[in-house]
């Protein structure tokens, strides 16, 4: 495929006698790589199953005979080379592995490495999700509290989920809250909470968060509080 130019030539003499032909020319354009749209970070228990579809095109051929791969995937998780399926039950270690998607087009033209973030989490573990807010674009890094409170966050910095780590004394229900510096507040899910060490991810699905400072106050319904700061850019 290309595009045609039709390209007329005249000639005329001095006794006023011309002769003119025309030729056309095509203009074909060159093989151009695939390319990956960007996915979002994702979370997923232990021991659980899990799916993403990797979605590419190709600009000449659209998605036919393209070739899928991906690099640095948690144990247990595997991709198919032909439908970009990633799929299995995750069985490597509970920790934040750098995806690196790769696509190649039939003639073995291959597109830019695209990553995201695949948090692997301990079946102790809680995932929680919100609907009632918007999610933004904006990159949200988090910063601990340089007091020795016993609450932690990760990763550092986070793009779209981060992670609470702290004790927790006695089964409790627990209530996370964001103020910024306006006042504003934004509610956080709730979730119920055994003895022990305990992680709960916050999968930002819906967050419009305006740029700004935020304190994360952390509280039971046994007065314990806990607090940490979000910086959101």
């Amino acid at each position: 495929a290309g595009t045609t130019f039709t390209v007329n030539l005249s000639v005329k003499d001095q006794q006023n006698l011309s002769a003119s032909t025309s030729f056309v020319i095509t203009v074909i354009l060159g093989n151009r790589p695939p390319v990956i749209t960007q996915p979002a970070d994702r979370s997923v228990i232990r021991k659980q199953a899990f799916s993403y579809q990797v979605i590419a095109n190709d600009p000449e051929d659209n998605k036919t005979g393209l070739v899928y791969s991906a690099a640095n995937l948690p144990g247990g998780l595997s991709i198919n080379s032909t439908t970009g399926l990633i799929s299995g039950q995750v069985n490597g270690s509970a920790r934040i592995y750098n995806v690196i998607l790769g696509v190649k087009d039939k003639e073995g033209f291959a597109a830019a490495g695209v990553g995201f973030k695949l948090t692997v989490l301990n079946g102790s573990q809680a995932i929680l999700s919100s609907s009632s807010l918007l999610l933004s674009d904006r990159k949200i890094v988090l910063v601990e509290d340089f007091d020795l409170t016993k609450i932690s966050v990760f990763p550092n910095p986070a793009k779209n989920n981060f992670s609470i780590q702290f004790g927790v004394t006695a089964k409790s229900q627990w209530k996370f809250v964001l103020y910024n510096t306006l006042g504003h507040t934004i509610k956080l899910p709730k979730v119920n909470l055994d003895e022990g060490l305990k992680t709960v991810n916050f999968d930002l699905s819906s967050y419009n968060l305006a740029p700004g400072i935020y304190q994360l106050i952390v509280t039971n319904n046994l007065n314990e509080k806990k607090t940490t700061r979000v910086i959101i850019q």
